[in-house]
């Protein structure tokens, strides 16, 4: 069986980071807490709670909703030698 990873790659005004898990949750995890860190920046939006959501899933949508010049990717890949 070949192990998979998940990679999320995080697109932002200054260029893109990368980020490689084992798991899915822990790329939901590292989205949530960019999510998190950044959060102030969409402040202005109309469709954003004054506080983040406990619900990531929910505080991420809201998020990239919010922020034109930002987005994600997620894809599972295998791991090669």
């Amino acid at each position: 069986m070949t192990d998979m990873v998940h990679v999320l790659v995080y697109t932002h005004r200054p260029g893109e980071d990368i980020f490689v898990h084992a798991t899915e949750a822990g790329l939901r995890k590292t989205l949530a807490a960019v999510v998190g860190e950044y959060w102030h920046e969409v402040a202005d939006s109309p469709a954003r709670p004054d506080a983040m959501p406990a619900d990531t899933d929910e505080a991420i949508r809201i998020y990239f909703e919010a922020n034109n010049d930002e987005s994600y990717s997620i894809e599972v890949k295998p791991l090669l030698d």
